[in-house]
């Protein structure tokens, strides 16, 4: 069972990731296609983010204290409407409000599902077996590079319409594998009397029959009387879990009263994720500046993606011997090298040489951050401090995007990457003065 929930989340980050790849890496390809210039796309793409940012808190509350849903059903109900917005997309020939209110809906939905499947791993281990997230990532970086390198072939080959045909083929695999892991999860809850499927309900006081029928009903009304199932601590390495069942509620801004420190960390987040916002948006731009094509923009993406997996496969190993505080920092470096030598570049054989650096940039910094942060969040608060550590990112993507736009218009490609190495710097020095500061919680040893 740990092996089949393993490879079932594993696959859930593999088409959640093409998708992302599909709407967001190639957002720049298919609307320029359209019609839009940098700008245009750059504010798409921000307003989006914008959206997203507002959403989380939401999904993040819904995720942490719902009694009605899981979080398998809310990731559902969520690949579902962007289903229905990637088949609208077949709509529209041309440059239209209504293309880009769609388009603002994709970006903001596939962002808003990121910290609920970071959370899915740590809500399966709750059944007791342990789910290895940097394994499970891995396959995101996968997918994303498989996606990206077929992409690029293919909107050579036939045109920017194979953009939402591939999207509407991966969240329709997408939903299933979904559906499938929450089934697995139930039999997994079942075995061993651990876990739930639900919130603040004990696997061992609740019918398991009434909870795999129907995601939506709620606890009974001794759910109150209910022993609060505490950290359940696997081996060495594995993912350690706290459930709050009585926690206190909190609101976003209480949160960030409560963990300052864990805030302006989450501030340095933005300045070292801008230059992935940049090339994640405008490489398509980047790219061309150089000579190069939507296929080189692919394979690039793709090498970036494919770079990041011995990495996220052996993380775990990797944080036995190094901490996630000094993972974090050795990252926040690599993210500035990187963005320097694309700046270097006058070529696209630099810019593929680049991503020597993405196995100790993005591919460390985003697991050891969500290990980091379950180090340091009280019970309860878990889905909140994933949500803000997103929500940064997110951020950062929106700076990218709207200023990224304009400056490519109105002063170029080297000048974007210019302003991506200083923002990666002034990220670094951030990190650096204050990831030894957060205090870990009390109940981690």
């Amino acid at each position: 069972m740990r092996k089949i929930l393993n490879v079932e989340y594993g696959f859930v980050h593999a088409y959640y990731w093409m998708y992302y790849g599909i709407v967001g890496s190639f957002a720049s390809a298919f609307l320029s296609d359209k019609g839009y210039s940098s700008g245009d796309i750059g504010t798409i793409l921000g307003i989006g983010c914008i959206l997203a940012i507002v959403l989380q808190p939401f999904m993040a509350d819904m995720g942490d204290r719902s009694k009605r849903i899981s979080v398998f059903g809310i990731a559902q109900i969520i690949a579902f409407a962007m289903l229905i917005g990637t088949l609208g997309i077949f709509v529209f020939d041309r440059k239209s409000i209504a293309l880009s209110v769609i388009f603002v809906g994709l970006i903001a939905w596939v962002t808003a599902l990121q910290p609920l499947f970071n959370y899915m791993a740590f809500k399966i281990s709750t059944s007791g077996y342990h789910v290895n997230f940097g394994l499970a990532r891995s396959g995101g970086s996968l997918g994303y590079s498989l996606i990206c390198m077929i992409l690029g072939h293919l909107v050579e080959a036939f045109g920017v319409r194979t953009i939402p045909m591939t999207g509407i083929a991966v969240l329709l695999l997408l939903l299933l594998v979904i559906w499938l892991l929450r089934r697995n999860f139930i039999k997994a809850c079942r075995i061993t009397g651990k876990g739930s499927l639900l919130n603040n309900v004990d696997f061992g006081r609740y019918d398991g029959e009434q909870e795999a029928s129907d995601d939506f009903k709620g606890g009974s009304s001794e759910d109150s009387k209910f022993k609060e199932l505490q950290a359940a601590e696997y081996g060495p390495g594995e993912v350690q879990i706290s459930v709050d069942v009585h926690g206190e509620e909190i609101t976003l801004s209480k949160f960030i009263k409560k963990n300052k420190l864990f805030f302006i960390l989450n501030i340095a987040v933005v300045f070292i994720f801008f230059n992935n916002g940049v090339l994640n948006s405008f490489l398509y731009q980047i790219v061309g500046n150089v000579g190069g094509s939507s296929g080189d923009m692919g394979a690039i993406f793709s090498l970036m993606a494919f770079c990041e997996i011995p990495t996220l496969v052996l993380f775990d190993k990797i944080m036995k011997r190094v901490s996630c505080r000094t993972l974090m920092k050795v990252a926040s470096v690599a993210f500035a090298l990187k963005i320097l030598t694309f700046y270097l570049a006058g070529s696209t054989t630099l810019m593929f040489a680049a991503q020597v650096f993405q196995p100790f940039a993005f591919a460390t910094f985003l697991p050891a951050m969500i290990h980091f942060t379950d180090q340091v969040m009280k019970p309860g608060e878990a889905v909140k401090g994933q949500a803000l550590f997103t929500m940064m990112i997110a951020l950062s993507t929106v700076a990218a995007s709207v200023l990224g736009g304009y400056i490519i218009d109105f002063m170029g490609e080297k000048a974007l990457l210019l302003v991506s190495v200083a923002m990666s710097v002034v990220g670094a020095c951030i990190l650096f003065c204050y990831v030894g500061k957060v205090p870990d919680r009390e109940d981690v040893r």
